[in-house]
């Protein structure tokens, strides 16, 4: 297999349907620290984005500030307990990792700390399609995707560019 035979998934909306989990996290992080919950159907337009870029618009606050910070660190708290239950996969989704997985390296760029990103791809089954699975920490500070996306590729011997 050539070491540019890879393909690379977003994780959230991509290969599962985690608005029911994401969107009940940030209102139950919200929630812990006494600010106002916000419209679920206004909250799926956050999903994708890292924690504290999320925590900053909705609380209209610096991404580095205190408030943010304790928004992002209650996240996992509700998170780690319902998403293995509540995240969906996507039909079709485990035929074409299934398929692909058999001539390709597979991996999940995902700006999901890889604290709960890991976890939930072993409670879905999808962790073992995955050869790499990088993802940010769980800080308010997390890395860009461009930055795991890099690493990914990294970590597959893939070059960059066509």
């Amino acid at each position: 297999m050539s070491p540019t035979a890879v393909v690379v998934f977003d994780l959230d909306g991509v290969l599962v349907d985690s608005r029911k989990p994401f969107t009940g996290s940030v209102n139950y992080a919200l929630r812990m620290h006494g600010h106002a919950e916000h419209d679920v159907a206004a909250l799926t337009g956050f999903i994708g984005p890292p924690l504290h870029l999320t925590f900053a618009e909705l609380l209209d606050e610096d991404p580095g500030s205190e408030a943010v910070a304790a928004c992002v660190a209650s996240y996992p708290e509700n998170y780690s307990s319902v998403s293995p239950t509540e995240t969906r996969v996507f039909a079709g989704v485990l035929e074409v990792l299934a398929a692909l997985s058999q001539t390709r390296r597979l991996a999940v760029a995902t700006s999901k700390p890889l604290a709960l990103a890991e976890p939930l791809l072993e409670a879905l089954g999808l962790r073992g399609f995955f050869d790499v699975v990088p993802g940010p920490g769980l800080s308010a500070s997390a890395e860009d995707k461009s930055a795991t996306l890099r690493r990914a590729l990294e970590a597959l011997g893939a070059k960059e560019g066509p």
